[in-house]
């Protein structure tokens, strides 16, 4: 499948109720968002605010679906309650408010729920014990659990076109990497190493040997600066076209891309290690990102602006791993 295919797959009907169920959904999204996503959370302040709300129900599913994978239960449990969770969104099941409130903002946007399906294909990667072999692995587990995310976003934002599509498809994996680096430690700890296999073995160590705890410090650095070197490029083809984006919400997702790639600068610059636990950006730094993202979003306003190329190279990966999500 391409990196787009899944956004022509057919929107749901008109799901039922939307009234009743809307507001507790909105409730819902928001309060996850502020519990749980507190960069993001800040970036969706700056977008218009009925956009607010679509976004915080389109991220209370996400939110809900990493949730039911990580949360501490057999992996039966948690395999039935993610079948559970795609029987509401296709409507086969009666679905609770947050994922009625999600299939009605489906249907206003004409979004498919091909993205969501995907993405719930991600998840249940999660189920068992991860061990990524190389880096069109790790692209399409990043495209599953955040490219899609950017697709869907881009429906609630009115965005279409393969140019622009391509730009939050890269957005997403750019995020995603972002995560992989800072959770390096939490994720080991659940069985989980998403650092490439043929990355770790260029530099001495394995999956195995970061699981058991013995994987060479400066090996595990050195893989995860690798990391962060693709997610900048990323970042970066996804900044120069933001211009697709509409002007009034484009310095929300210019703050949100600031904030989440500020995690990978502070790393490098501060010298953090991933193993010793969760980099934090603190609040002065976050507060001069909205300024850069102010900037970018009034950049990317002048006329004849058009995305940048990635690398010859990161592109036939990222196109390998999108066209096999």
């Amino acid at each position: 499948m391409t990196a787009h295919a899944v956004v022509e797959r057919a929107a749901p009907g008109r799901p039922g109720e939307p009234d009743r169920a809307w507001p507790q959904a909105v409730s819902e999204g928001r309060a996850l968002l502020a519990r749980k996503a507190r960069s993001f959370h800040l970036a969706t302040a700056l977008l218009p605010e009925p956009v607010q709300d679509d976004v915080a129900v389109l991220y209370g599913f996400c939110r809900v679906a990493d949730d039911l994978a990580d949360e501490p239960r057999s992996r039966a449990g948690a395999a039935a309650a993610l079948d559970r969770l795609e029987a509401e969104l296709l409507g086969v099941a009666k679905p609770r408010a947050l994922i009625a409130g999600y299939r009605h903002m489906a249907w206003r946007h004409a979004m498919p729920l091909g993205p969501a399906r995907t993405l719930l294909r991600g998840v249940r990667t999660d189920l068992d014990d991860v061990a990524i072999e190389d880096d069109v692995a790790l692209l399409r587990y990043c495209y599953r659990v955040a490219a899609t995310v950017g697709l869907m976003l881009n429906r609630v934002l009115g965005v279409g076109g393969a140019e622009a599509d391509a730009c939050a498809v890269d957005l997403g994996l750019a995020m995603q990497l972002t995560n992989i680096v800072r959770d390096v430690r939490e994720d080991a700890q659940q069985g989980r190493v998403y650092l490439p296999r043929h990355r770790l073995a260029a530099h001495g160590t394995s999956p195995e040997a970061m699981l058991a705890g013995t994987a060479p410090r400066p090996a595990v650095r050195a893989v995860a600066l690798e990391l962060l070197a693709l997610a900048d490029a990323l970042y970066a083809h996804a900044a120069s076209g933001l211009g697709f984006i509409p002007l009034r919400a484009r310095p929300g997702i210019a703050a949100a891309y600031r904030l989440y790639a500020s995690i990978g600068w502070r790393i490098r610059r501060r010298g953090h290690h991933p193993l010793d636990g969760r980099m934090v950006v603190p609040r002065l730094e976050k507060s001069w990102r909205l300024v850069e993202a102010a900037g970018l979003a009034a950049w990317t306003s002048l006329p004849g602006r058009r995305p940048a190329r990635l690398d010859h190279a990161l592109q036939v990966t990222r196109d390998a791993a999108c066209a096999g999500a």
